[in-house]
């Protein structure tokens, strides 16, 4: 460049930030966490202009943007809406060049107390009063809870390739890992879900690769 020729400073803007985070997010973890993180950025820019800088995100603003989900919503839901941003803008950090170096804003504001409800658990006899009302898939797949402790998409994924007739035993798919990869393991197979399963196979209405269809 010529000498005198100033070189204007691009700074990165909150919009970049967040569509490269998404881009990654979307391509590393399932669509119900995308779309938590998409309407987390959505409250995000009720508190700053998407077009402003990077840099125009600072402590206070973090702080009015979580202290407004405590008052509108609940504790958990600011901890929870910290948590994302505060791993959002870790990532940028780690990968964006031109991101600021410096604190992280969101991580920087204190956790708010939560109110939790203890998930309700039924007591065993109003299992077995509900066991008794059902019939046919319904009845199939609550014994199907009862033997494999599965949870409920663990089931809606299971296919009939999956079932390892010879050595009793099939195989459960989850996502419940720390780099949201998939991971299978296999699980027991009761002589009693086996017959029900062998019923099944031959009676199912519907033919499909899945053991539960809608």
């Amino acid at each position: 460049t010529k000498e005198g020729t100033v070189i204007p400073t691009i700074s990165l803007t909150i919009r970049e930030w967040i569509n490269s985070y998404l881009n990654d997010v979307q391509r590393r973890f399932t669509k119900g966490t995308y779309q938590e993180k998409c309407s987390v950025f959505k409250r995000l820019k009720f508190f700053c202009k998407p077009d402003l800088p990077i840099t125009s995100i600072d402590v206070e603003l973090a702080l009015k943007m979580i202290q407004k989900q405590f008052d509108t919503r609940s504790g958990y839901a600011a901890n929870k809406d910290r948590k994302n941003l505060g791993s959002a803008w870790n990532w940028g950090m780690k990968y964006l060049p031109g991101f600021p170096d410096s604190i992280n804003p969101f991580l920087k504001v204190e956790r708010y107390p939560e109110i939790r409800n203890p998930r309700y658990v039924p007591p065993e006899e109003d299992f077995w009063k509900v066991f008794d009302l059902t019939q046919g898939q319904d009845r199939i797949m609550l014994t199907s809870y009862l033997h494999l402790a599965a949870r409920r998409k663990e089931l809606f994924r299971l296919k009939w390739t999956d079932i390892d007739w010879n050595n009793n035993q099939l195989r459960l798919f989850t996502r419940k890992t720390r780099s949201s990869s998939w991971k299978c393991d296999w699980i027991p197979l009761t002589s009693e879900l086996k017959s029900i399963f062998i019923d099944w196979h031959k009676q199912q209405p519907v033919k499909s690769e899945f053991v539960f269809v809608c």
